[in-house]
Formats: C-alpha cells, sequence, structure tokens
C-alpha cells in the first residue's frame, strides 16, 4: 500500500497536489498573445479581431484634413499610454496627399520604400506617413511582406492584394491578411470631415 501511496504523489494523485488551471486568455479560450505585443498595438483591441494582421492602418484623410487629424486620431486611440509614448510616435511625409496612421502589432521592423530606395525603418513604434502608393511599407517578420497604402473613391483603405474580407468593423487585407483596417474606431465625430 506504501508502494501505491508513492506512486500516486509522484503523479500527482496526492491530496497536497495543488490545483494549478492553465486558462487560456480571450474570448472562446483562445490565446492572447498582448504580452509580446508593443505598448502602441495593447491600445487597439486586436484580441477581439479573426486573422493575423501584423499592422493596424487608419487613413485620416487628405492634406491639411489628414494633417489635423492626426493629433485627434493619437489622442484617441493611445490616450492610456503617457505622453513621452504619444510624442514619440513621428511622422513622416513623402509625396502624396493621403495621411495614415501605422500601428505595428509587434516590435517588428517596418520598412518604407520608394521602389528599391529604403527612406526609413521603425522598429516596434506607431507612425504617421503621408504618402502616395508609390511609397510601400515592407515588414520582416516571418516573411518578407510588402504592399502601399491606398484609397478607393470612397476613401476607404483598400490593399493591393485582392483577398479582401470584412468582419464585424473591421477589414484586413494584404498577404495573408496581414494589415487590419483601424479608421472605424475613430469615429467622424472626433476627426474634421475627410
Amino acid at each position: 500500500m506504501a508502494i501505491l501511496a508513492i506512486l500516486a504523489s509522484l503523479f500527482g494523485c496526492g491530496k497536497n497536489t495543488p490545483f494549478e488551471p492553465q486558462i487560456l486568455d480571450g474570448p472562446g479560450m483562445e490565446y492572447v498573445d498582448s504580452e509580446y505585443r508593443n505598448d502602441y498595438a495593447n491600445c487597439l483591441p486586436f484580441d477581439d479581431i479573426q486573422g493575423e494582421p501584423y499592422l493596424a492602418v487608419a487613413y485620416l484623410g487628405k492634406g491639411e484634413i489628414g494633417k489635423e487629424n492626426k493629433d485627434v486620431c493619437i489622442d484617441k486611440l493611445f490616450k492610456s499610454l503617457d505622453a513621452e509614448k504619444t510624442d514619440s510616435i513621428k511622422t513622416y511625409e513623402y509625396e502624396g496627399d493621403d495621411w495614415f496612421l501605422v500601428v505595428p502589432k509587434y516590435n517588428d521592423d517596418v520598412t518604407i520604400k520608394k521602389g528599391e530606395e529604403e527612406l526609413r525603418t521603425e522598429y516596434g513604434k506607431a507612425f504617421v506617413i503621408k504618402c502616395n502608393p508609390e511609397v510601400k511599407l515592407h515588414i520582416f517578420n516571418v516573411t518578407d511582406m510588402s504592399f502601399s497604402l491606398e484609397i478607393d473613391e470612397n476613401e476607404n483603405l483598400k490593399g493591393t492584394q485582392s483577398n479582401v474580407w470584412k468582419t464585424e468593423d473591421c477589414t484586413t487585407w494584404g498577404p495573408d491578411n496581414f494589415v487590419w483596417d483601424i479608421t472605424h474606431l475613430i469615429s467622424e465625430n472626433d476627426t474634421n470631415n475627410k
């Protein structure tokens, strides 16, 4: 009997074995990777969407309207961050009239390119960019992904890929849906008319 008691205690069958449930985070018992995301991405509801986007992008508007909307957008989306973090969000201006906020999900390199020329690289930080479709964003994570930021005739984001799909409040596009359109997170009441 003593041998059975020793074996039972070795395999966790004794009374003194604490029960430690292995609970997954998020809705539907799904894995949540918030501890691996950067501070900017953790301000967004990445856990509420399907797919595995590596970037979140908001269209801010054209010309001066887009430029004026950037501060409103940053204040609204990143209100839980301290001023040091929000003040460190850089703005890059290239040819074109369209303004976008880009938020990498993880601390990955996002390189801004025009043709083969590398214009700038950001590492895991949100940034604002004014550009045209000739400027492309490259992510070097699992694979080398590249896409341009464009809007359609209704001023909605459109990707360079044809695999666009919608979920309740968001659209993702790009190679295997690596980009999430977060323009809907900024209500029209908070920004100037586009």
